[in-house]
């Protein structure tokens, strides 16, 4: 059982009340780190990931985006917005690490870079 219902806790969130963010952290942090752990990223990531999303919520509470009017649970509301966001990082990260090949493709070899300096420098020679 939380300590905290859904409207303590969104109430909360909206009033920086340094208890609730504690209990939060101890609550839900570690799950989010594990969550994204196991899901290709690291440690660094999932935590990244949690104070961002954290802050996410705190702007829907303000925009009127998340109340307490709503069905389902805090939890399920905060894993539904990290699973949504991971997902989105790896696909950023799979977009950059296909143009990082992209361009790996695009750099010569070092055999073809010595051709090239070869026959740069044969029409220098050739111009002089």
């Amino acid at each position: 059982m939380s300590k905290y219902n859904k409207r303590e806790i969104i109430h909360g969130i909206a009033n920086f009340d340094k208890e609730l963010y504690k209990y939060l952290d101890t609550t839900y942090r570690a799950k989010v780190v594990w969550h994204v752990i196991k899901n290709s990223g690291t440690r660094e990531d999932g935590e990244e990931l949690y104070n961002d999303v954290i802050f996410e919520i705190y702007l829907n509470i303000e925009h009127g985006r998340y109340s307490a009017d709503g069905t389902g649970t805090f939890e399920g509301y905060l894993m539904t917005i990290i699973r949504g966001r991971w997902i989105d990082r790896l696909r950023k990260r799979k977009l950059n690490f296909e143009e990082l090949e992209a361009a790996n493709e695009q750099i010569p070899s070092d055999n073809e870079a010595e051709a090239t300096a070869e026959a740069f420098k044969n029409q220098r020679i050739i111009a002089i």
